[in-house]
Order: structure tokens, then sequence, then C-alpha cells
């Protein structure tokens, strides 16, 4: 199963490097609407698994046409996204937070189980999913492909640093009835692991790439570890939702990680903020 999901996320990432250097714009923006319409139709079938094909692509070509505009999104005023993402970030953690206060006991007839199978669920989606498509657009042209591909190193280290830290020493739940394999142990590595890749990208880039960064190294390297550590939550909160339809995975799309929304989940909420700690240090 390693084996597996090291050989889909190697392609993966080859594919996200080939379109990042030398696919300009048009190939980022086809990129980005493709991804809105996978993880769009991922979410449908959470949200609403009984339901038909024809409604799962329907949604899906609703959130990505709005993806497609992305030209256009990048010029609502800044604020707008801001509020969003600060809206989107109390609602995915006041949602794991009441599941896990809850211990688990939540299901589809509760309050939080009917806003996660009704029409609230697609716009919660669709809300999420265009804000963190219109950021990454916003991230790659204000600050360039290194600074977006640093701030992805930095998740992804949080990821990988809590995988291995946690099957090793991991002793104490996170968040037990959301997510039974996550540990605090793990978190920590997790960390740990995000903020050493932080210092020696940012030693590394020699504070060049971003004109006018006005913040010493220390201080981005544990900026952007604590924004890495809101991957988790988004991690957790699409655990939140498998489990109250009771799915494993989000999909099968990628071999060895199941669904495009399993590989994106710990993005949904950390590069917006991303987005935000690069503009207020530059």
């Amino acid at each position: 199963m390693l084996k597996q999901r090291i050989l889909t996320a190697s392609a993966l990432f080859a594919a996200l490097l080939m379109v990042l250097f030398w696919g300009g714009s048009t190939g980022w923006l086809v990129m980005l609407t493709l991804s809105a319409f996978l993880a769009a139709r991922e979410w449908f079938g959470l949200a609403f698994s009984e339901q038909t094909q024809n409604g799962r692509i329907a949604y899906a070509s609703a959130v990505a046409a709005m993806v497609a505009a992305l030209p256009w999104l990048a010029t609502i005023p800044l604020g707008f996204w801001l509020a969003l993402t600060v809206v989107l970030t109390f609602w995915m953690v006041g949602s794991v937070w009441w599941y896990q206060k809850q211990q688990g006991q939540v299901s589809l007839d509760s309050v939080l189980g009917k806003t996660y199978q009704a029409w609230w669920s697609l716009l919660i989606g669709a809300m999420l999913i265009v804000l963190f498509h219109v950021t990454t657009w916003l991230l790659l042209h204000g600050f360039g492909p290194v600074i977006l591909l640093l701030s992805l190193f930095v998740i992804w280290a949080v990821d990988t640093g809590a995988y291995f830290s946690g099957r090793q020493f991991g002793r104490t739940k996170l968040a037990v009835y959301v997510s039974p394999g996550k540990t605090w142990e793990g978190v920590l590595g997790g960390g740990l692991f995000a903020f050493v890749v932080a210092w020696i990208g940012l030693a590394w880039l020699d504070q060049m790439f971003v004109p006018g960064l006005n913040a010493s190294l220390p201080f981005l390297a544990l900026g952007l570890t604590a924004i890495g550590l809101l991957s988790v939550f988004g991690d957790l909160f699409e655990s939140l939702l498998k489990r109250l339809h009771h799915r494993k995975d989000s999909g099968r799309l990628l071999p060895g990680h199941g669904g495009l929304l399993d590989r994106i989940d710990s993005l949904l909420l950390a590069v917006p903020w991303l987005f935000f700690f690069w503009l207020t240090v530059s």
C-alpha cells in the first residue's frame, strides 16, 4: 500500500511541476478547473450517496464553471475572500469539535447530520472548493511558483511527519471519535518536520522571490508551520463527513490514496491562510 501511495504521489507531483513551470496561465487554469470538477463530484457523492450520476455531474460542472472564471474571481476584493476564509475555518473547526464532544453519537437525523446531507452541504462544499482554488491562483500569480511550492511542501510535511511519527510514537489520541488513527504525538512530529522544511526552504530561497519580505527567517518558519498545522483540521473535517456517511474514502480515483478529496482535504483550509500570511509579511 505504501509503495502504491508513493508511486501515485510521485506521478501527481510530476504533473503538478509540468503544469506549474511549463503550462502557463492557461494550463494552470485548465488543471484547477479539472481539479474542482473532480473534487465537487466526490463531495456530492459524500452528501448524497443515493442520488443519480446526473446530479453529481450537474453539481460538479457548476463548481468547475465557477473555478474556470478564476481570472475574474481574482479581481474580487481580498476582504471578501478573507471573510469567507474566516467563516469556513470556524465552520470546519466547530463541526469537528462538536462531533468529538458528542463522542461520535451524531446521526444523519441530527442537526449536524442533516447539514451535511442536505443542500447546505453542497453550498459548503462549493465554497470550500472555490476558495481553495481561488487562493491557489492568487498565491501563484501574486508570489510565483516557488513560493506556492514551498507552501505546499510545508503542508505535505505536516502530513508526512504526522504519519510516520504517529506510527512510531503515537499514544495520545487527537480526536478519537473523528479519526481514531491520529495522535498528538503525530501532530507534534508533523509540526517539527514542517518547521525544518520551512526553515530549509526559506534559507534556500534567501528571501529573493518575494520583494519586500519584512520578517525574519525564524518568524516566517514558525508562521508557515503554525498555518500548516491547520491542515490537520481539513483532514479531520473530511474524516467527519466520511464517518457520517459510513465511507472509507471519498472516491477511488487515485490508487493507494482514494479520491481527490482525500488528497486535497488538508489543503482546503491551509492554502487560503497561507496566501494571506504571505500577503501580510511581504
